[in-house]
């Protein structure tokens, strides 16, 4: 009989008591059969080779010109790579030396990949890698030992994502291997929010004190992001199309301000036109995105968010879509109507059949959980229909589209093809052999019972004595970098650096955010299953675990202001006591996703709400405002794997930790990985006034910077 451990930390919302009682039940162990050698039965694997020139251009995904990055000359382009081959990428960083870069260069990451036993390829800064400094390069290669399925890649440095840097990765069955699915055509769709800032430049003002008190002209203060300008679709949209409160005509005075979004052009072309009379002659004009079908033709669209703030409901005017998988792992087919959500870092795999009249519909994403945000159009265009044009029905508003709800969110599930490995029909082989790593795999995702129950709560602290704002799992906020070098680097070197580094009780020591961290400096690390501190403190989070263990946490989103979160008292700290609803990707593994709530977990009647039948498993989940949500997870990947809020405004302050499992058996570290410099920054400091004028005088200026204070 397998004993459930359980963090009973100060202050959880949940007692840990209940819940121990509820776990004790018989583990069948790990039923996931993954054979990452490869079997004598496959042939060898092909090298699929790019090299990836990253620079720096002048684009206007939107009709607003800014800089944007580019990848060899293309913008979010889609990677396409076949099951079972070995993926080689040299990234040759060629940005600008001038262009703003608080994390000292660039890395990528394969979001949803699992990478066993190449965990240093994750592609994460100063968790697996230095970055990738300006003028140099570096090659990412790794067998693709993935699910067939959609994924993403994006940049995990800082905010370089919401300038480009990021687009749809594709594994597609190894050859040989039927379809899963019958349809016609396959659209990838990428859904971003766009800012007519640059990532950096806005997350330069989020390490600022949002204290004013403690704000001065050398420090700045805190503003956060604001709203994005436009919602992009496969790299195109209109910010003319949605002028709305809290948007880009948000001013006073503005001529064009209105509260609707009414959507003219199809496209605007290249300098002043009759569209844009008051544009640059250099405009270089925009466009929506066009997705063409026939009539009766059955389509798979692989929808894509890459969002820096937005989470997003998107819908297909008139026509009824199919859910077939989530995070790259097939679902039970089900159906909302026309619309599907899809968060920051989530995939969602939807089948179309074109049965309208045909014409032009439209295809709208929204965002939702934040009022004031723009729509963000595309058309859905039938074949021998008029090219180039915009539907003729009206304009689908902001908040038209409701969000699904807690119980559709729960009703998701994992094909069951999947649970028994049934190959008793062509569909569920397909299934199946897709889904495996290697022919021959003994493929089940039978839920296995917990060995250990973590609770994470969530609160947005400010920091003494700097008065920064943060976000904290238990309290506390994970810098987005060790000092200098990367942690899992360490580790592999010394296998003894967590219990040399591990924080005493007290922790009275936080990390100065306007001075930059040399090599050697020490973080504080901090063992999840510690008492949880009763102020909020800054320190280097650890979930460490036995490998094999299976962990199941509680995530619960409590008010900003929990846990002594706001040391002013008042009516000021009283009046942060909101949540957000938060994306959380886990690197390194899928999950199940046992339930989402509402409310505060209750040890006594949430389990009674778990599927523990055939769950959704995935890498990213939502945790609706003010609610929970329960995963369970295998730590069977040797590694050190970040778990975060994907909405990187809030992972680069704080809303972040690393689970670090089986490090005794990391492979070689390869001998080519990038060299970190003598001296990085913690988070997005030093950022006080002085130093953004010294380091970036091209990108900001006295007058510039006066304005982001």
């Amino acid at each position: 009989m397998a004993t459930a451990r359980c963090a009973c930390q100060a202050g959880l919302l949940f007692a840990c008591a209940a819940l121990v009682a509820s776990s004790e039940i018989h583990n069948p162990g790990r039923q996931l059969q993954q054979t990452y050698a490869q079997a004598p039965s496959v042939p060898l694997a092909a090298v699929e080779h790019y090299d990836w020139n990253i620079t720096l251009s002048q684009g206007a995904p939107d009709c607003f010109q800014r800089n944007i990055i580019l990848v060899n000359n293309s913008f979010q382009p889609v990677l396409e790579v076949v099951q079972g081959n070995i993926l080689e990428i040299t990234v040759h960083n060629n940005l600008p030396a001038w262009f703003i870069d608080v994390a000292g260069g660039i890395s990528l990451h394969w979001h949803g990949f699992s990478l066993v036993n190449n965990s240093w390829y994750d592609g994460t800064n100063y968790g697996s890698q230095c970055p990738i400094k300006v003028g140099q390069s570096f090659t990412y290669r790794f067998p693709v030992n993935e699910p067939a399925g959609t994924y993403l890649w994006h940049d995990h440095s800082q905010l370089y994502r919401s300038d480009g840097l990021n687009g749809v990765l594709i594994v597609k069955p190894r050859e040989g291997s039927p379809e899963a699915w019958q349809y016609d055509a396959d659209y990838p769709m990428l859904l971003g929010d766009w800012f007519h800032g640059e990532g950096d430049s806005l997350g330069i003002t989020l390490n600022r004190p949002f204290d004013l008190t403690k704000a001065n002209n050398i420090t700045g203060h805190w503003r956060w992001i604001g709203l994005p300008q436009s919602l992009l679709i496969n790299g195109h949209g209109m910010y003319q199309d949605c002028v709305i409160p809290g948007g880009l005509g948000d001013v006073a005075g503005s001529a064009n301000y209105s509260a609707n979004c009414s959507v003219q052009y199809y496209d605007i072309p290249p300098g002043r036109s009759v569209q844009q009379p008051e544009a640059d002659p250099n405009n270089p004009g925009c466009s929506h995105t066009n997705f063409t079908v026939e009539e009766g033709g059955v389509y798979r669209f692989r929808i894509v968010a890459n969002t820096l703030e937005a989470i997003q409901t998107i819908c297909f005017e008139k026509h009824n879509i199919t859910l077939i998988a989530v995070d790259a792992v097939p679902t039970e087919p089900i159906s909302f109507g026309e619309c599907m959500d899809v968060n920051s870092g989530q995939r969602a795999d939807i089948l179309l059949t074109a049965d309208q009249e045909p014409g032009n519909y439209w295809i709208t994403t929204q965002m939702n959980y934040r009022v004031g945000g723009p729509n963000g159009y595309a058309v859905l265009h039938y074949e021998g229909s008029s090219n180039h044009t915009l539907p003729t029905t009206p304009t689908p508003q902001p908040g038209a589209a409701e969000p699904l709800t807690l119980s559709q969110i729960n009703s998701i599930e994992t094909n069951r093809a999947l649970l028994s490995g049934d190959e008793s029909d062509s569909s569920a082989k397909a299934l199946v052999e897709n889904f495996r790593y290697f022919p021959g795999d003994q493929t089940t995702l039978a839920v296995p019972n917990a060995d250990r129950l973590l609770g994470l709560n969530i609160s947005q602290p400010l920091i003494e004595p700097t008065g920064q704002l943060r976000w904290a799992f238990n309290n506390i906020v994970q810098p987005s970098s060790p000092p200098c070098t990367p942690l899992l680097r360490d580790i592999a070197l010394d296998q003894d650096w967590l219990g040399q580094h591990l924080a005493a009780p007290g922790f009275d020591t936080v990390l100065d955010p306007y001075e930059q961290v040399g090599n050697g400096s020490d973080a504080l690390v901090f063992e999840a299953f510690s008492p949880m501190p009763l102020d909020p403190v800054t320190g280097l989070h650890v979930l460490q675990t036995d490998l094999g263990e299976v962990i199941e946490i509680v995530i619960q989103n409590g008010p900003g202001n929990a846990f002594n979160g706001d040391y002013r008292g008042g009516a000021e700290a009283a009046s942060r006591n909101g949540s957000e609803a938060h994306p959380f990707h886990m690197h390194g593994h899928h999950f199940w996703l046992l339930a989402t709530g509402n409310g505060t977990w209750d040890p006594s009647t949430s389990p009674a709400e778990y599927n523990l039948d055939n769950p959704a498993y995935r890498d990213t989940l939502t945790v609706l405002k003010g609610g929970w949500a329960a995963l369970r997870f295998v730590s069977d990947n040797p590694g050190v794997w970040p778990f975060h809020c994907h909405l990187d405004a809030h992972f680069v302050i704080g809303h972040a930790m690393y689970i670090v499992e089986g490090t005794d058996r990391l492979p070689p570290m390869p001998e080519d990985m990038p060299v970190c410099s003598a001296t990085c920054n913690q988070q997005f400091g030093p950022n006080t006034v002085p130093f953004v004028d010294s380091a970036y005088p091209d990108e900001f200026g006295p007058a510039d910077n006066q304005n982001k204070r």
